[in-house]
C-alpha cells in the first residue's frame, strides 16, 4: 500500500509538472514530508512552496480511497477539496481529474497539449502499473541490489504491457545506473538501454520522461552532445517542472564548461 500511495504522488506531481503555468517542487524534496510531523506551513516553508497539495490514499482489495486538499499555506484555507471512493481501475481518471481541479483552482492556464498528455492514461494495465510503481519504488535507492529488484519489476511491467512507453523508458534509466555504479559491464548496458530508450520514443513521442532519458544516453555513451541537448530541450518543453529533466540538463551544461547555464 505505501508503494501504491507513493506513486499516486509522483504520478500527481508528474501531471502537474507538464503544465507551464505551474512551478511544481520535485519528489526527491517532496517525500521525506509524507509522515506529516510537521504543520503544513513549515512544510511549504522549507520547501518554498505558496500551495499545498496535501492528502491520504487508503486501499481495500479493488476499491481504492483518496482523499485531497489543496491548502493555501500562508492562510491554512482551503482552495479545494475532494474524496474519491472508486474502483482501483479508476486511478488514473482520478489523477487527472486532481491534476485539472488543482489547475483550475490556481486559475492556471492550460494549453490544448498540456491537456491532452495529462488525459493520457500511461497503461491500461493493473498489474502493469502496479509492477511500476514497485520497480520505482526501488530505483531511487540507487543501489546495485536496489536497481536489479527495480529492473525485474520494470520487465514485469513491460511483460504484461510491451506498449507501456514510460515503462520502457524508466528501465533504460535504471541500466544506466547500473552501468555508473559498474554493477553491470558497459556495453551489456548500453544495449538494454538504448533498446528500451528508443522503444519508449517510439510508443510515446511526447513523453517527456523518454526524452530525457535518451538524452542522458547520448551524452553518456555518445558524447554527443548537441544530439542530448535537443532531447533535454524537447523533455523541458514537454514538462516544464521536471526536475531529473533539468538535473541532467545541468549536468550536461557542466560538462561542456558552461558554469553559469548548469547553475540555473
Amino acid at each position: 500500500n505505501e508503494f501504491f500511495a507513493d506513486g499516486i504522488t509522483e504520478d500527481v506531481i508528474a501531471h502537474l509538472s507538464k503544465v507551464r503555468a505551474l512551478t511544481v517542487i520535485s519528489r526527491t524534496s517532496v517525500m521525506p514530508f509524507k509522515r506529516r510531523e510537521q504543520s503544513l506551513k513549515e512544510i511549504a516553508g522549507k520547501l518554498g512552496a505558496t500551495v499545498v497539495l496535501d492528502g491520504s490514499v487508503r486501499r481495500a482489495g479493488d476499491r481504492v480511497r483518496i482523499v485531497a486538499q489543496l491548502i493555501d499555506a500562508d492562510t491554512d484555507r482551503d482552495l479545494w477539496a475532494e474524496t474519491y471512493d472508486r474502483q482501483l481501475t479508476d486511478i488514473f481518471a482520478i489523477q487527472t481529474d486532481v491534476a485539472f481541479h488543482i489547475v483550475g483552482a490556481l486559475k492556471a492556464s492550460l494549453t490544448p497539449d498540456e491537456q491532452s498528455r495529462i488525459e493520457k492514461e500511461p497503461t491500461a494495465d493493473l498489474d502493469a502499473y502496479r509492477c511500476y510503481v514497485q520497480g520505482r519504488h526501488w530505483m531511487v535507492h540507487y543501489t546495485e541490489p536496489a536497481l536489479e529488484r527495480a529492473i525485474g519489476y520494470f520487465q514485469r511491467a513491460i511483460d504484461a504491457d510491451p506498449d507501456y512507453a514510460l515503462a520502457h523508458a524508466t528501465i533504460a534509466m535504471a541500466y544506466a545506473e547500473r552501468a555508473e555504479n559498474g554493477s553491470l559491464r558497459p556495453e551489456v548496458a548500453r544495449e538494454q538501454a538504448m533498446a528500451a530508450a528508443r522503444k519508449a520514443l517510439a510508443l510515446d513521442p511526447t513523453l517527456g520522461e523518454a526524452h530525457a532519458t535518451m538524452g542522458y544516453l547520448l551524452s553518456l555513451w555518445a558524447y554527443d552532445w548537441e544530439g542530448a541537448e535537443a532531447e533535454y530541450r524537447s523533455a523541458i518543453e514537454l514538462c516544464p517542472s521536471s526536475s531529473d529533466a533539468h538535473d541532467l540538463y545541468g549536468r550536461l551544461c557542466a560538462a561542456q564548461g558552461r558554469f553559469d547555464e548548469a547553475l540555473e
